[in-house]
């Protein structure tokens, strides 16, 4: 063989090596997978591949801590992620965890398309949120003073439905959204022991009372993931945590 055909026969390996090096490249996004599943066990892994797209939401609490990590570790997605206008951390970890169960169900994952459907959603959400901000601020300050050291509270949480049915009472999106007359609500009486209103570095303001818990509605309901027991001291803030039954 011609030193020619030598040189002409190397350049046409090497070529085709970039170009089968290029079409076997792994994506951020396929990256971010094999990292994620790295860092789950195989039973919460069967669990989530086995659940319906909309209740995937009930998972992202136990599974944030774990993509937040694996997106840290891939600047590539963070990057791609930005460009989106994605910026919230929640729209983020869902866009991911949705991208993941979808791939693990051979589905389309349309990560671009659902990322502008998120940023859309989170914009909207954001101006609802600056005015229910401002509602629990008034509901603070005037529950604050309203109410003393030694005063019985009688207090009523939403309750939502986590993995396996586990019930978590937790905080209002709105003051306005409450609804009493429901059994989807977990009930808690306390006594006050303290109150206190807090500064924040960011300027927040937040005004919390200090309750011995003297009774509650049920005892399979956890408080923000929490097990309370009789005579636990817990810390409200009437704003966000709980609303007064009158």
């Amino acid at each position: 063989m011609s030193v020619n055909k030598k040189l002409i026969l190397a350049a046409a390996i090497a070529v085709g090596g970039v170009l089968y090096g290029c079409q076997n490249q792994t994506t951020p996004l396929e990256q971010f997978f094999k990292d994620f599943q790295r860092k789950i066990d195989r039973k919460t892994l069967a669990e989530f591949k086995s659940m319906e797209e909309d209740s995937l939401s009930n998972m992202y609490f136990l599974l944030s801590d774990q993509a937040w990590d694996a997106l840290y570790a891939n600047p590539d997605l963070n990057k791609q992620i930005d460009s989106t206008g994605v910026v919230q951390y929640h729209a983020r970890i869902a866009l991911l965890l949705v991208s993941y169960h979808r791939m693990l169900n051979n589905k389309d994952i349309q990560f671009f398309e659902r990322a502008e459907k998120l940023r859309e959603g989170y914009t909207a959400l954001a101006e609802k949120n600056a005015k229910c901000d401002a509602e629990k601020i008034e509901v603070a300050k005037k529950t604050f003073g309203e109410w003393f050291v030694g005063d019985t509270l009688h207090l009523s949480f939403p309750v939502y439905y986590g993995p396996n049915g586990h019930r978590n009472a937790s905080y209002y999106v709105c003051p306005s959204e409450y609804v009493s007359d429901t059994s989807e609500y977990f009930g808690l009486v306390g006594v006050v022991t303290n109150k206190e209103v807090l500064n924040l570095i960011d300027s927040t303001v937040v005004w919390h009372f200090f309750l011995k818990v003297v009774e509650k509605s049920d005892s399979e309901t956890m408080l923000l993931l929490q097990n309370i027991k009789i005579g636990d001291t817990i810390t409200v803030d009437l704003g966000d945590y709980g609303r007064l039954i009158k």
